[in-house]
């Protein structure tokens, strides 16, 4: 028991060490200062709360989750929250959409290992190795074109087949099952072996 205490205790001040992270709004600032909104690292609780589902047990959708961040973790430099509940009417309809999504992706995604950009973190897991870039030759490990593949029994390729089957009431609707005076656009697979 001890021993989970110690672990319990070691994680509990990793997160009370942890600097707050910030971002520069100069939409919502005055001229020539931006406002500086800061947040501290997320807790489990904190991630709850973001992406609770409605009273109804419907997932909210990417703007309310963007606004709820906004709510639970905005606050100023002196680390006083900005926003609270009663905010979220307001933020969701009478707010832009993108400096809302640009504040929030920062305090969502943007406390990345080292500061980093959230495409940097996903570049460096792809190329990790055992990722599937972490080849030489990114050709090397490609899957096959399963799109272009020769569907041999009916001598067209699967997508151009798929399209087909899916037009057929359209094209009944001519002479002798062809709409008038339209070419068949996927004669040239055909011609060509795909």
């Amino acid at each position: 028991m001890a021993k989970l205490s110690s672990v319990l205790e070691a994680a509990t001040a990793h997160y009370g060490g942890q600097q707050r992270k910030d971002i520069k709004v100069k939409e919502w600032g005055t001229p020539g200062k931006p406002l500086v909104i800061t947040w501290s690292p997320w807790t489990v609780a904190e991630r709850n709360k973001v992406y609770r589902r409605d009273d109804n047990g419907v997932t909210p959708d990417g703007g309310i989750i963007q606004v709820r961040a906004l709510i639970a973790k905005a606050c100023d430099e002196a680390g006083k929250r900005l926003f609270d509940e009663m905010d979220e009417h307001v933020l969701t309809h009478k707010v832009d959409s993108d400096v809302v999504g640009r504040i929030a992706a920062a305090i969502l995604y943007g406390s990345m290992p080292g500061g980093s950009a959230v495409g940097n973190v996903v570049e460096a897991e792809k190329t990790a190795e055992g990722g599937p870039r972490a080849h030489a030759d990114p050709r090397a490990r490609a899957p096959p074109r399963q799109d272009l593949r020769r569907d041999r029994r009916h001598g067209v390729c699967r997508v151009h087949r798929l399209v087909r089957i899916l037009r057929a009431p359209e094209r009944r609707s001519g002479v002798d099952g062809e709409r008038p005076g339209i070419p068949d656009p996927w004669q040239g697979c055909v011609e060509a072996g795909l």
